[in-house]
């Protein structure tokens, strides 16, 4: 679910592999019955299945979802557009789909990713896929992928649109872009064993990181959300 300007929300309802739902429900809860038909609006795709990860709404009300779908030894990264009336924009990417294949070292068996928007209405999604080789053992693969919004890749960004970061043993779980369009990640570093250590990290908007940014010393819990006040804190 997410939460637009005006206090009305937005649901998403994903079956698994053949179709979404997107739900608008006015500030007050209630269902919006101008939305869609009679406040859903339904999308069939055959992509197949993957996990959800994120779903985000852009300056013009254009919806995108992003998900992860893994392999034995790589992740596919899928995003999804839907107009604001709520429906596939099927001249986005390959009929609404965006999919980038990231390679990840054998064995794979977890991915991640996050969304979010450049001041150029560019699509950036940063994430990480690897495994646990063995007891403080982790090896992951971090990346960022940029789409122009037609869901082309980025041809100025990376490697045809992707960049990939050194393997280790952080997974990111969340993007957020700063006005000045450098991009701070958030997430975990694992041990492989009981626990894990909260870490912040900046990139420059080429993908390079930024080693002027002294985030938090790292705290050991695991989260699930941060959020970036006005005054950048």
């Amino acid at each position: 679910m997410t939460l637009l300007d005006d206090g009305s929300m937005l649901l998403l309802k994903f079956t698994g592999s053949d179709e979404i739902t997107i739900y608008h429900y006015l500030s007050n809860g209630t269902l919006d019955t101008n939305f869609g038909v009679n406040g859903a609006a339904s999308s069939n795709f055959s992509g197949g299945g993957f996990t959800g990860r994120e779903f985000k709404v852009d300056g013009g009300n254009n919806m995108y979802f992003v998900g992860t779908h893994d392999n034995t030894a790589n992740s596919d990264i899928i995003l999804m557009k839907f107009q604001p009336d709520g429906y596939l924009d099927t001249n986005f990417g390959n009929n609404g789909m965006a999919i980038k294949n990231i390679d990840a070292l054998n064995p794979m068996n977890f991915s991640s990713a996050s969304l979010d928007f450049t001041s150029d209405n560019k699509i950036v999604i940063a994430g990480s896929c690897g495994a646990c080789l063995d007891i403080f053992d982790p090896v992951i693969q971090l990346f960022f992928i940029k789409y122009q919004n037609d869901g082309s890749p980025d041809p100025d960004f990376g490697n045809n649109g992707t960049v990939l970061l050194p393997v280790s043993s952080f997974s990111i779980s969340q993007l957020t872009i700063q006005e000045n369009q450098r991009m701070l990640v958030s997430g975990i570093s694992l041990d492989c064993f009981e626990g894990s250590l909260y870490v912040i990290s900046r990139f420059f908007p080429g993908g390079t990181v930024d080693n002027s940014f002294n985030g938090a010393s790292p705290l050991e819990f695991e989260y699930k959300k941060s959020i970036l006040q006005e005054d950048g804190i």
